[in-house]
């Protein structure tokens, strides 16, 4: 089609046989430029780098762009890419094709840096007018290149490399040492986003020894501090031995057990062969079922708090949709009264598509994990998912401390930096306004308070009372 000033004209006629004619629109038809654009070079593990060594291999990246208002990209065609060593001799010839993940043309096979490539600043070149997009639109109107490095004899850097490895393991070994805090209980909450919201379910999947059942027993007793009737629903353990487990850890339920506020439903003496304890068969989720209503109903209508240790016999005993349709109608009854409805899972007891099933129809996710190295084992945290609240998407190491529950390994430079997050410097303001008068603000249920309250003073809310931490 020529360049240059063309007419539209629009002509009608419908079976009447009226018809009209438009006036008419000129437009004008010009040749667009191309240029390349964000031209970088990857490493072999997909990285930007500019510095390369023996045994690395080059792969060009660019995109191409029209000349133009508009700016779009072109998406399609292949086309030469020239690796120039030093003195400007063409070492290869790449071919780069349009890479739709990477939204720009990428040279799949790359330039391998051999032993006799002399070291140096090389270039990566795309020639003047060597791009076509087959509708007559050429490009660039220069070479378009870009640089990097070849390193071959890196003997001449041992000196640096050795003091810097030693620099870098020296900090290494002060900040392993003095940027880690123990965190309590409460650090789990900033990594919810706040209070676990009440009307939910919660999932803790993880490792046989991670941690899980701990978990949801300090939960359980935060429940019982702020005076809400639970229930734990015990497949793991004799109720004394839950009673002696949690008093380990400076949590007392005897009391609470006295007043009627807490419930343990036995159902492990039953898969134990120790009696029947509180079900004849912990196999019947009728029999459970009707328990946890009745639980409920004594509760009139109160928040309750129901806990599930653990999964494991259920879906050992009944097949995976009875026991998924169970979860869902209990934790329905629960998440009516808004309270809350807290489960516990092995990784590998339990089928992966079961797993993945119960993670899909609760309301929020923790995983823990035991990672083991010889006789020693450290225990990992992450929050998966959490309706109503913005989660943290950090893995956090954790400890299990007597008398305390879990205890978070929390980096003091994340914390500081989150809390100067919260100060909210303002321009021109003295510096001795700019401190808050609490270390960590409180948190109401549904809302995060990150300052000062209207009059200038700190709320000061309980944790316990907003929610379960």
């Amino acid at each position: 089609d020529p360049l240059g000033s063309w007419t539209i004209i629009v002509k009608a006629k419908d079976i009447n046989q009226n018809s009209g004619v438009s006036l008419p629109v000129n437009v004008t038809i010009t040749k667009s430029d191309l240029f390349v654009d964000a031209m970088v070079t990857y490493n072999s593990k997909g990285v930007p780098n500019t510095s390369f060594s023996t045994g690395d291999t080059v792969f060009p990246y660019f995109r191409i762009k029209y000349s133009g208002s508009s700016g779009t990209f072109l998406t399609t065609g292949q086309y030469l890419v020239s690796v120039k060593n030093p003195s400007g001799a063409t070492m290869a010839n790449l071919t780069a094709v349009y890479d739709a993940n990477r939204i720009g043309f990428y040279t799949p096979t790359g330039y391998s840096v051999s032993a006799f490539d002399p070291g140096g600043a090389w270039t990566i070149v795309i020639d003047a007018y060597s791009l076509n997009d087959g509708f007559g639109n050429t490009g660039p109107n220069f070479d378009a290149s870009v640089r990097m490095d070849v390193v071959t004899s890196p003997l001449g850097y041992l000196p640096f490399v050795i003091g810097g490895a030693v620099a870098l393991l020296g900090g290494i070994l002060v900040l392993k040492r003095y940027d880690t805090s123990l965190e309590g209980f409460e650090h789990l909450e900033q990594m919810i986003g706040g209070p676990i919201p009440r009307g939910s379910s919660l999932l803790l999947v993880g490792d046989p020894g991670s941690g899980k059942t701990v978990l949801s027993y300090e939960l359980l007793h935060d429940e019982l501090e702020v005076g809400r009737p639970c229930a734990l629903l015990s497949y793991d353990a004799f109720p004394e031995d839950v009673q002696g487990r949690m008093s380990e850890f400076g949590w007392d339920i005897i009391s609470h057990l006295r007043k009627g506020r807490l419930k343990i439903i036995d159902c492990y003496s039953g898969l134990a062969g120790q009696g029947e304890g509180a079900l004849r068969d912990p196999s019947d989720l009728t029999e459970l079922n009707i328990q946890v209503t009745s639980f409920i109903t004594k509760a009139k209508n109160a928040p309750v708090t129901l806990i599930l240790d653990s999964l494991t016999p259920i879906f050992n005993g009944v097949e995976a949709k009875q026991a998924i349709n169970f979860l869902q109608t209990v934790g329905a009854k629960v998440k009516k009264t808004g309270g809350l409805f807290i489960l516990t899972a092995s990784r590998g007891a339990i089928p992966e598509d079961s797993i993945a099933k119960i993670k899909s129809i609760v309301d929020g996710v923790i995983e823990l994990t035991l990672v083991r190295s010889g006789r020693k084992g450290v225990r990992y945290l992450s929050v998966l998912k959490m309706e109503r609240r913005r989660i943290a998407s950090e893995t956090v190491s954790f400890e299990i401390a007597r008398e305390r529950g879990l205890v978070f390994r929390v980096s003091r430079f994340g914390i500081l930096r989150a809390k100067l997050l919260q100060l909210k410097i303002k321009p021109g303001q003295p510096s001795e306004k700019q401190a808050p008068s609490a270390v960590t603000p409180a948190k109401a249920e549904g809302k995060h308070v990150d300052e000062k309250g209207k009059e200038g003073k700190t709320p000061d809310v309980s944790s316990k009372g907003a929610g379960t931490r």
